[in-house]
């Protein structure tokens, strides 16, 4: 009677055990198990990002070389630069950052779009879209990603100059004989000079003098080559000129132009000369 009880007593505890595990056991999960928690308008599809950059391309009238070259990317199917599996390339703020310093340059930063990027970086990374729909708004970062770094590059093949540092700025080539006083005042205006020292070792010293002394007269001379009232005077010397002479020498241009010196190697005004690292800076 014994045995029996204890055969039934283990036969209620395997029938425990064998119940418990099956209650455990583990249901399959698949990617449509999730169906319902999905947002339709949050689901990424790269026919329809391509399909939205063909109609943002439609729509840009923009013909600049980095336009074309944008468009012609696209249109022939190339790869997506700025999108990936993670949501935006990290590359996208730098295009951002670097976009955004054209305004110190005097540029508009809404010519490389950088305040619509910023805004579609942050839509696309807190998923906080709006009515709008996700491929939509990736759609508009690749294409404005791509147009403001081809943009930007385009630029730097020239460089970036704030036009407000060229406007109404007067320069002047080829100042041989000058008035201190107007210099001053050439000065005070922010004025340009181009001086070509070189052109010094043309000539002998004395055929020089003898045409200043023919041209201007008396002590006038004294004010002939007066690069260093120039440059005290706040003007920005810069050596070059509109009419090369000679091929450019620059241990020659900085003998003329720092020593007064002429083809026979006498010299002239040196007090009107500027110092080397004046000249090199020149």
């Amino acid at each position: 009677m014994i045995r029996i009880k204890h055969f039934l007593c283990l036969l209620c505890v395997a029938f425990i055990v064998v119940s418990c595990h099956d209650s455990e056991q583990k249901i399959p999960v698949t990617r449509d198990s999730f169906a319902d928690m999905t947002l339709k308008k949050l689901h990424v599809s790269e026919e329809k990002i391509r399909n939205n950059i063909g109609n943002l391309m439609f729509e840009d009238k923009d013909m600049q070389a980095a336009d074309l070259q944008t468009k012609k990317h696209y249109q022939n199917n190339g790869p997506l630069l700025w999108i990936s599996r993670c949501g935006v390339r990290n590359d996208a703020d730098s295009v951002v950052k670097y976009a955004s310093r054209v305004k110190e340059l005097g540029f508009a930063t809404r010519r490389f779009r950088v305040d619509d990027i910023a805004s579609d970086i942050r839509k696309v990374r807190t998923l906080q879209c709006g009515d709008e729909n996700i491929n939509m708004v990736f759609a508009r970062l690749e294409y404005n990603l791509t147009k403001a770094y081809l943009r930007y590059c385009v630029g730097q093949r020239f460089g970036y100059t704030n036009p407000r540092k060229l406007f109404n700025r007067h320069a002047i080539t080829d100042l041989e004989y000058t008035n201190p006083s107007d210099l001053e005042r050439f000065g005070a205006m922010g004025g340009i000079t181009e001086v070509y020292a070189q052109i010094q070792s043309l000539d002998k010293r004395q055929d020089v003098l003898d045409m200043i002394d023919r041209q201007l007269g008396g002590d006038r001379g004294k004010n002939y080559w007066n690069r260093r009232k120039m440059w005290d005077s706040g003007i920005c010397v810069t050596c070059g000129t509109d009419l090369p002479l000679l091929i450019p020498d620059i241990p020659e241009a900085v003998s003329c132009g720092c020593g007064g010196c002429f083809a026979d190697g006498l010299t002239y005004n040196e007090q009107n000369m500027l110092t080397v690292a004046e000249m090199l800076t020149a």
